[in-house]
């Protein structure tokens, strides 16, 4: 079970560990993180200068439409 109350400490840090390892492998920008629990899911996703769109799903949830909703639908949600 996801911890709610540390949630946005649990963010942050995904984010800053995610965003060093994507640099260490190259210049691409990072696009998305997953983290899978037993449970549920988390998706972060880069909507502008630091401002994620947080997702977070039962573990039975569709992965793949809501990253595909989530890239096709970015610019929307930054407006």
């Amino acid at each position: 079970m996801i911890d709610k109350n540390n949630l946005n400490s649990i963010i942050s840090t995904l984010m800053v560990e995610s965003k060093a390892t994507a640099a260490h492998f190259g210049s691409a920008p990072l696009s998305m993180v997953f983290v899978e629990y037993s449970d549920n899911f988390i998706i972060l996703g880069p909507i502008a200068e630091e401002f994620y769109l947080v997702i977070i799903a039962k573990n039975t949830a569709n992965i793949g439409q809501i990253t595909y909703e989530m890239k096709k639908n970015q610019q929307e949600i930054v407006s």
